[in-house]
This record gives structure tokens, C-alpha cells and sequence, in this order.
């Protein structure tokens, strides 16, 4: 993701969902410094194997 996009504010609304930046990279030297972003994700137990003995 470029950073700069749309002055920040692709950054913020990313930001609000909970991401945060892991790494920022420059792939070239005329090119953009671009951002790696990554959120936790959550696990759910199906309800119907939750309390189950196997």
C-alpha cells in the first residue's frame, strides 16, 4: 500500500480496521516507498464441535 495515497487517509481507514504496518520497502529508487500492513485475524470454534468429546 502507498502510504501517500489519497494524502494519508488509505492509510487511516487501514489503520481503523485494525492493521498495522509490518514493513516499508522501496522497490526502486523513482518508485513510491510502499507499506506491507497485516491484522490479526480471530479463530472461532464451530458450535458444533465445541464441548464435543472425540
Amino acid at each position: 500500500m502507498n502510504p501517500q495515497a489519497g494524502n494519508g487517509k488509505v492509510r487511516a481507514l487501514y489503520e481503523s480496521w485494525g492493521y498495522e504496518t509490518i514493513s516499508e520497502q522501496q522497490p526502486s529508487a523513482d518508485g513510491p516507498v510502499l507499506t506491507a500492513m497485516l491484522r490479526a485475524i480471530r479463530r472461532t470454534t464451530p458450535a458444533s464441535s465445541a464441548g464435543s468429546p472425540e
